[in-house]
């Protein structure tokens, strides 16, 4: 917090006319920056708080991530394993979760603490959650991983083994990278827009400096879905 306002301190003496606060990760900002007297708007972040009157864009971690269960619902998998990353504060981790623990809830699948695996958002952790869940003498049909990292991990780990990527398990990833479509098989993912999310801050600050009675808004920008030869319907017997 203290490194966050210095910083703010520094564009306030030059005389800056208004401020995005680009967040490095995904997360709840509330309290976070001190009252100034120029437009501020934050991005790629949310505060909740109603005494924080600031504009806020974000995308929709909700809505992405029924869109990922239902998905793998109607494609028949009903065991579905988890990859999160980040410590017990993770904002985009823990609100993904709950969906998932709703979402089982709703269909009457029973939780299965086996079936969800917590790293660092790496590769690496990618891998070894592949090998433990593999492992394991019920294993999952399809994983859902919170990040496209730990996805191509897994994807990888499969393809240097015993290859159960291509007809055991399917995999759909979270964050839409470039590199996910030269992955074998290709890697179904969801697209946060990044590039969007700029755009409607930078616009809304322009708003707010030219003082054209826009208000303060808080936008929360649709993730997309991309298809992917990592996800495939789980055949019936």
């Amino acid at each position: 917090r203290v490194a966050v306002n210095s910083a703010i301190n520094l564009f306030l003496k030059e005389k800056v006319e208004g401020i995005i606060y680009l967040a490095w990760q995904d997360r709840d900002v509330d309290g976070l920056i001190d009252p100034i007297n120029i437009p501020l708007v934050y991005a790629y972040c949310l505060s909740d708080s109603d005494s924080d009157e600031r504009s806020w864009v974000n995308y929709d971690n909700v809505g992405s991530m029924l869109d990922i269960m239902n998905r793998v619902y109607e494609l028949n998998h009903r065991k579905i394993a988890l990859l999160k990353g980040g410590d017990k504060e993770c904002y985009p981790s823990n609100v993904r979760f709950q969906v998932y623990l709703d979402k089982l809830k709703e269909w009457g699948i029973s939780y299965r603490d086996e079936y969800v695996k917590t790293g660092h958002w790496l590769f690496e952790d990618g891998r070894r959650f592949y090998n433990e869940l593999m492992a394991l003498q019920d294993p999952p049909t399809v994983v859902v991983s919170l990040n496209d990292e730990m996805a191509a991990g897994f994807i990888s780990e499969s393809m240097n083994t015993d290859r159960k990527i291509l007809d055991k398990v399917s995999i759909v990833g979270y964050n839409g990278f470039s590199y996910c479509r030269f992955l074998y098989p290709t890697l179904a993912t969801v697209k946060i827009p990044l590039k969007e999310i700029g755009f409607e801050a930078t616009k809304q600050l322009i708003d707010e400096i030219q003082k054209k009675g826009c208000g303060k808004r808080r936008v929360i920008l649709p993730c997309v879905y991309q298809d992917g030869d990592s996800l495939r319907e789980m055949v019936v017997d």
